[in-house]
């Protein structure tokens, strides 16, 4: 059995391989209901059944007029227009006939005859007459039929995340269900004879599996259906079973740990056994060297390390991209360029994903490095913004440097 050998590419390049195979790994569609519609990714366009608006109509409460009737109107030369049956919304009239006007509700269809709609406000009312001290603009208060949208028009496109103005938008045209990309189901396995469960008091030889937990959490956050397939211990018939029932029941397969150059680590073994072939096998970055890319039945497998930092920010930087692509969504939350508040250090020969806080001075963000930046040391990631790259050929990065910055805290 030929043992995986980690063939180390740079970050760019292994974000670069994973992206292109995003593109080709797309989720098949369903369709849903607008009421379960809400953060959903649209499959299919939406289209407007309908000119909007479909008729001119007034954009205020008011009287609608004919300008030419009022046109001399002024504070000295007042203009008393006798009154037709007003329009309310869902009652309209079809006909203003010439020197009168007529009430009109916001959103009520302009009748025949009238040209422009003056505020409420603005107008001195007695029972069946209205004085107007002022002209009235042809077009004032008025919107034009179609000046929206027309009809057929793209509304939304695939790939756009199902806010809850999306899915009015969607209401506004009549449609009651929408096709949507499936949520991939995201199988997590996590390794090791040292774990016990977070519930448990562990041994001093014994850590808290939390990597199931956070990595359930950051696959539902990304969007996905996450499963967790429990933990597989180093004995390498278990792992296999365990490994092949995740792939059996997922889209995508994520496990943590036990990918390195440990004797018993049981997942660069099967895969070995599997002769899995990596798209990537090592990455030139700091946390997350000996990451894995590649597939198992078509199916994609990332082997993220064990460290809860380096499980955290490999899932963040490639798994997370992954599946947004995958889904039609924006693939990386958003990279900005952001000053350095104090220095930062990197003497790894490797790119940094260094964690830091936003700090806002005057009107001006800037970053501070966390103090703690060791990948084991998961409660640096409480008081964590965002990750900041420190590129491997600088080792120091003096207060002012500008650095890339990808912000964790972020919707997108």
């Amino acid at each position: 059995m030929k043992k995986l050998q980690q063939k180390p590419v740079s970050f760019r390049q292994a974000l670069d391989l994973i992206l292109k195979e995003a593109a080709r790994f797309r989720v098949d569609s369903e369709t849903v209901g607008l009421y379960q519609a809400r953060n959903r990714v649209l499959a299919e366009e939406i289209l407007a059944d309908t000119d909007k608006p479909t008729c001119d109509n007034s954009s205020m409460d008011g009287f609608c007029v004919r300008s030419l009737d009022i046109l001399r109107a002024s504070p000295q030369n007042p203009v008393i227009v006798p009154v037709v049956p007003g329009i309310d919304a869902g009652h309209p009239i079809e006909y203003l006939p010439e020197g009168h006007c007529a009430y009109i509700a916001t959103g009520a269809p302009l009748p025949q005859g009238a040209d422009a709609v003056e505020k409420l406000e603005n107008l001195v009312q007695k029972d069946d007459s209205v004085t107007f001290t002022q002209p009235v603009k042809k077009g004032n208060c008025i919107r034009i039929a179609g000046s929206e949208h027309l009809k057929g028009h793209v509304l939304a496109r695939p790939g756009e995340n199902l806010t809850p103005f999306l899915i009015a938008i969607a209401a506004s045209c009549g449609i009651s269900s929408l096709k949507v990309f499936k949520k991939p189901v995201v199988g997590v396995l996590t390794s090791g004879d040292e774990l016990v469960m977070h519930w448990e008091n562990p041994k001093p030889w014994q850590v808290r599996n939390v990597n199931s937990m956070m990595l359930f959490q950051q696959i539902c956050e990304a969007g996905a259906t996450a499963v967790d397939f429990g933990v597989a211990r180093d004995d390498e018939t278990a792992a296999l079973k365990l490994f092949e029932r995740a792939v059996e029941l997922s889209d995508i397969i994520v496990t943590s740990g036990g990918i390195s150059m440990g004797r018993k680590d049981p997942f660069r073994n099967i895969f070995s056994e599997l002769e899995l072939e990596p798209v990537v096998y090592g990455v030139m970055m700091k946390p997350g060297k000996p990451v894995f890319f590649g597939y198992y039945k078509n199916k994609p497998v990332f082997a993220l390390p064990g460290n809860m930092v380096s499980t955290a920010v490999t899932f963040e930087l490639f798994v997370r991209t992954f599946i947004r692509k995958s889904m039609g969504l924006p693939a990386k939350r958003i990279w900005m360029p952001l000053k350095l508040h104090k220095p930062s250090f990197n003497d790894s020969g490797r790119d940094f994903f260094e964690r830091g806080q936003l700090l806002r001075i005057a009107d001006e963000l800037l970053v501070v490095p966390v103090n703690i930046q060791e990948s084991h040391m998961l409660s640096s990631f409480g008081a964590t913004d965002l990750l900041y790259l420190h590129p491997a050929d600088k080792v120091e990065l003096p207060a002012g440097s500008l650095v890339e910055c990808i912000l964790l805290r972020n919707e997108s």
